[in-house]
């Protein structure tokens, strides 16, 4: 009777074992699986945040997009943070394993920037990688309860963000931009195409361009960096302010529609600015870029003296100083 017991006592010992251990493969498959959710989720989120609050009419979008220091990198931190936080509640496993288990799903996500966007390596990878680490890091140091050690941990990483805004992210920008304008072919404007204006003309380029020079802006309504530009084009020409100068704007017509284009054209009316609209896109096809805004300078005899694909708001300053140079440049000539 004893060794039936003994028996028994055995098998329901194994048997709540292997329960435990499947309890645990389970909590771990599910802990994997939301790793890879959420940082589908966040990535998605935060590098589309300046796209969502473009369409938010109320001033909580349009603070995301002036304000500089809400930047994705911050963003992201922040989340993968409490993402981390989150976890370690819910799924119920160590500290490491948490670690883990959200960490290689962000890690494999942000790699596949090689493949599909080489055009932002390295600023989103690695170095953009860096920061979701650090916000699981900091749920690590939290959740180990060491006070002293998490509030040197918030130092350095305010310390390292700071850097990050203002001398990493400008220097890593204008290293990619100045990269990528490099590989652009572009040929010359002038073709026998014709184009529109606001008010309905048809006009062809070489008709209206005389001035010493001119600055092209291929972009269309709708694209953030081109609508981010804008200011910038402005100080230029404000800073320019000669009859010798002027700015063209060609709208791609085979992405906005005609209506779209003179609402835009009227809200940005301004001496010096002039706006076309390009209905089949044909001034496309003097450039290899297919990235917007992609800007064109031009001397008095048309020649192409430079061109720049891309922008953004962190690089601006500079934008506006180089260009006025190589602007002035040319009208000393």
């Amino acid at each position: 009777m004893q060794i039936v017991q003994l028996i028994l006592i055995r098998k329901v010992y194994i048997l709540k074992v292997n329960l435990s251990l499947n309890e645990k493969m389970k909590q771990k498959s599910q802990l994997f699986l939301y790793g890879i959710l959420t940082s589908l989720i966040i990535v998605a989120f935060v590098y589309n945040i300046e796209t969502l609050a473009a369409y938010v009419s109320s001033s909580f979008g349009k603070f995301f997009l002036s304000n500089n220091w809400i930047t994705p990198f911050i963003l992201i931190t922040l989340l993968c943070y409490f993402s981390f936080i989150y976890a370690i509640k819910k799924f119920s496993q160590s500290i490491t394993i948490t670690f883990i288990g959200l960490a290689i799903p962000i890690l494999i996500l942000e790699s596949t920037t090689i493949i599909e966007g080489m055009s932002l390596v390295p600023l989103r990878f690695p170095f953009g990688t860096i920061f979701p680490i650090l916000g699981l890091l900091g749920g690590m140091v939290k959740m180990r309860r060491a006070r002293k050690v998490f509030i040197l941990y918030t130092f350095l990483c305010s310390i390292f963000l700071f850097c990050t805004h203002f001398f990493f992210i400008p220097r890593l920008t204008d290293y990619i931009l100045a990269r990528e304008s490099k590989k652009i072919i572009t040929q010359s404007p002038f073709t026998n195409d014709y184009f529109f204006t606001a008010q309905g003309d048809s006009v062809k380029l070489i008709d209206i361009v005389k001035a010493k020079c001119q600055l092209i802006e291929l972009y269309f309504v709708g694209c953030i960096p081109c609508e981010q530009k804008m200011p910038s084009l402005t100080a230029i020409s404000d800073s320019v302010n000669t009859d010798k100068f002027g700015v063209f704007f060609i709208c791609n017509g085979t992405i906005t529609n005609f209506e779209k284009f003179q609402t835009h054209a009227k809200k940005n009316e301004k001496k010096g600015f002039y706006f076309l609209y390009d209905k089949n896109s044909v001034i496309n096809k003097i450039t290899t870029s297919n990235s917007y805004p992609h800007e064109i300078i031009l001397n008095g005899r048309n020649e192409i003296v430079s061109t720049f694909t891309g922008f953004n708001n962190i690089s601006a300053p500079k934008y506006v100083n180089e260009t006025i140079k190589k602007i002035k440049l040319i009208l000393n000539e």
